[in-house]
């Protein structure tokens, strides 16, 4: 009878495992580390969406283009400069994800980062000195040795604009990086998954994004590293009721738009709402775990 018992417990233990390990490996389970970020803290929607239809409540919400991003150890995390994190909706996140103060500065942060979900729990910040304030060239002059053996003088109001005007370029640039596609995947409240245990910002703890199941391209290319991640609505009229309707929320949606991809953003064109999750996964609720960039094993 006791060997019975053993033998039994042993089943059902394998079966937890057994799951648990199927989760991790489809990107179900959510996992965060703790960082220091610094870059630029920027309006989504005057960078990547200006001539769209906005939604008057979230015209001005903001994220975090990163400059550099380091773990807990001080370890560098590379793969994460130049790409775009987004705040969750929390109380300590207020003056970053909606304030006007904030908007264009650099700005330092200490949070836990979710790596596949591309957002921010933030604990703290400080808002450092404007871009232009900060380039590695300031007020000196002299002369500067040209690549044709020529000398030119160093004027550096000049160079300073010079600087400045070629970063504003390089960043519309990388946010110029979109490709048309069609992605299906859940549609989840990002407060309830990732801070359920935090203080929510009232108007936007419900905001919702897209756990990817399967990405395509325009032309019908498939593009697995975008399976398991999550993706944020770029909050116009034509997302609105992805992005803060109930009806669609832990819902299977196939979403047609344009996808930003080192802002983890999608802009919605037409999208449908398919069978209700719980019809067809098990696990509901939890997030990606895969790194940023790095399609899940099969």
């Amino acid at each position: 009878m006791f060997v019975k018992i053993l033998v039994a417990l042993a089943a059902v233990l394998a079966v937890i495992i057994l799951g648990l390990a199927t989760a991790f490996a489809q990107g179900k389970v959510a996992q965060s580390t703790p960082v220091t970020v610094t870059g630029e803290n920027y309006c989504l929607l005057d960078a990547l969406g200006k001539t769209q239809t906005a939604l008057p409540a979230l015209v001005k919400l903001n994220a975090l283009r990163v400059v550099t991003a380091k773990g807990g150890d001080g370890k560098v995390m590379p793969e994460f400069t130049g790409k775009t994190l987004h705040y969750l909706a929390t109380k300590s996140a207020e003056a970053l994800l909606t304030g006007d103060a904030a908007r264009g500065r650099e700005v330092s942060i200490r949070g836990k980062l979710f790596r596949n979900e591309a957002v921010l729990l933030v604990d703290s910040f400080e808002i450092q000195e404007d871009f232009a304030e900060i380039r590695p060239v300031r007020a000196t002059t002299g002369l500067i040795l040209m690549e044709d053996g020529t000398t030119r003088t160093l004027d550096p109001r000049t160079l300073l604009r010079d600087l400045n005007d070629n970063f504003e370029v390089d960043a519309k640039t990388e946010a110029l990086k979109t490709v048309q596609a069609v992605i299906t995947g859940e549609n989840y409240c990002l407060l309830d998954t990732l801070g359920k245990s935090e203080t929510a910002l009232p108007a936007l703890g419900k905001l919702n994004a897209l756990r990817v199941a399967t990405a395509k391209s325009g032309d019908g290319k498939v593009m697995p590293e975008f399976t398991g991640r999550t993706l944020h609505y770029l909050a116009t009229k034509s997302a609105e009721q992805l992005l803060t309707g109930e009806a669609a929320r832990g819902r299977e949606v196939s979403v047609k738009g344009r996808l930003f991809k080192n802002e983890s953003v999608l802009l919605v064109d037409s999208f449908e709402v398919q069978e209700d999750f719980a019809e067809v996964k098990p696990i509901r609720g939890v997030t990606g775990a895969q790194d940023m960039g790095v399609a899940p094993e099969k």
